[in-house]
């Protein structure tokens, strides 16, 4: 009788083995994270921090936005913002509890504008610089308003674009009533605007390499010491420069997600 009980003892065991195995797999990782591309870039340009985030267990979603190579500002902020709540939201769905904003460049800064607007619980801001020379785009967003004024504003018309990256300005096929929705000197890309709406209790990684932009490189500082206190905070300055920002950090920000999740649950806003 015993020789009998032993193997159906381990055909149990084997089947209770293969059910926790399945239903770890199923188990929803511990955290997610949106990732938003700098100008003129794609969802491959975050390549580098995917990667590593993967590596990790975690969730990752990344999102072309209207600042991508393919496109030029041709939609509002408010459209892009729902395009990152929405995916925020569809991990929240499946289970991720905990869920991340990370950005390069102006996708960094942008990830802080939507970070003041809706619950995550961190944010990556990698070499977060959306060209924030706002003189360099006042006559061309004179010129779109005037379009906006001769009932024009929704339609597709070659403006100037400034590159801070490249130092010049260049024409973009865009839509006047969006563009100026993101070069407004007060309007939603407002940098020192974006981290004074920072919310308490937010943990922020902000990259800086040390051949950055020299405006970023500047108000570094500044931006770090007047974000709202927090234990994880953490300034990394990459040996990098703005370009090889995302490669330089993206092992760094992966680590930093642990530490965070690690450090368990968010101060409530």
């Amino acid at each position: 009788m015993r020789s009998l009980l032993y193997p159906l003892f381990a055909l149990a065991l084997g089947v209770s083995c293969m059910s926790t195995a399945a239903a770890s797999a199923l188990k929803p990782p511990a955290a997610g994270v949106v990732l938003l591309h700098g100008t003129g870039g794609s969802s491959m340009s975050m390549a580098p921090l995917e990667y590593e985030l993967r590596e990790k267990g975690y969730a990752v979603d990344s999102l072309e936005m209207p600042w991508s190579a393919m496109r030029s500002h041709d939609v509002p902020v408010a459209t892009a913002e729902k395009k990152v709540t929405d995916a925020l939201q569809a991990m929240r769905a499946k289970g991720v509890r905990k869920v991340f904003l990370a950005g390069f460049s102006k996708g960094g800064l942008f990830a802080g504008y939507v970070a003041a607007r809706t619950h995550v619980d961190g944010l990556i801001a990698i070499a977060p610089n959306g060209g924030s020379n706002t003189s360099r785009y006042l006559s061309t967003l004179e010129q779109a308003r005037a379009l906006i004024a001769q009932g024009k504003g929704d339609e597709r018309i070659m403006l100037e674009q400034y590159s801070p990256i490249a130092g010049r300005s260049y024409p973009t096929l865009t839509v006047p009533s969006a563009y100026v929705t993101w070069f407004d000197p007060q309007g939603a890309m407002n940098g020192p605007k974006i981290y004074r709406e920072l919310p308490a209790g937010l943990p922020i990684l902000l990259v800086v390499p040390t051949h950055d932009l020299e405006n970023l490189r500047q108000a570094k500082d500044a931006i770090f010491s007047a974000l709202p206190a927090h234990p994880l905070h953490r300034l990394y300055e990459p040996e990098s420069n703005h370009i090889g920002a995302v490669n330089a950090s993206a092992a760094e920000a992966a680590h930093w997600v642990q530490r965070v999740l690690a450090a368990g649950h968010r101060q409530p806003r």
